[in-house]
């Protein structure tokens, strides 16, 4: 009966966490300037500004952290990206197996929540395979978050060159099985 009692301060803890990481991801992304984003679906883009009208780059009124995670720099960012995504696919998971384990589920329900299991299983495998294959191209740090349709590759670096952006998005849709114009790619020092 305990085990009961816990779940759903387990299920709101785990919301609330979730929410608080997409959130920070949703700031870290969308506060930026257009120079620092991808233009288009295939491209590279760098996030490597040091214009001093950046907000938190001038004063002593932010912390060091806040701006590594604002600009995007640093290992927290990287960090971030990798919490980000798996607790997305955790929430996205747990609704699967909540599927799975309801006793009056439905039998096309439970085959295509089963399916959908395995299918995100299979894309974390790949994730962790493509960023072991993007450090062993010599990039320090890489995160790479895949979905059905595309893939965004995050590269530790000041900023790419059109081949070594090409390199990269190669070797991504080769591994993901996807067309080179689904895979963008970010330097991020």
């Amino acid at each position: 009966m305990k085990d009961q009692d816990r779940h759903p301060q387990t299920f709101w803890f785990m919301l609330m966490l979730t929410l608080l990481a997409v959130m920070s991801v949703y700031y870290l992304f969308f506060s930026q300037t257009p120079e620092g984003e991808v233009a288009q679906k295939g491209g590279v883009a760098s996030s490597d500004r040091e214009d001093s009208d950046t907000p938190g780059k001038e004063g002593s009124s932010g912390e060091k952290g806040d701006v590594a995670l604002r600009t995007g720099q640093g290992e927290d960012a990287f960090a971030l990206l990798r919490l980000e995504r798996e607790q997305s696919r955790s929430r996205v998971l747990e609704q699967y197996y909540s599927i799975l384990s309801e006793k009056t589920g439905d039998k096309d329900a439970v085959a295509t929540a089963s399916a959908r299991i395995s299918r995100l299983e299979d894309l974390e495998s790949k994730e962790i395979v493509l960023e072991g294959a993007i450090k062993a191209a010599g990039y320090p740090d890489a995160v790479v978050i895949l979905d059905e349709e595309r893939a965004h590759v995050f590269v530790k670096a000041s900023a790419l060159s059109a081949e070594e952006a090409v390199k990269i998005i190669g070797i991504v849709a080769k591994e993901a099985n996807l067309k080179g114009t689904d895979v963008t790619v970010t330097a991020r020092p």
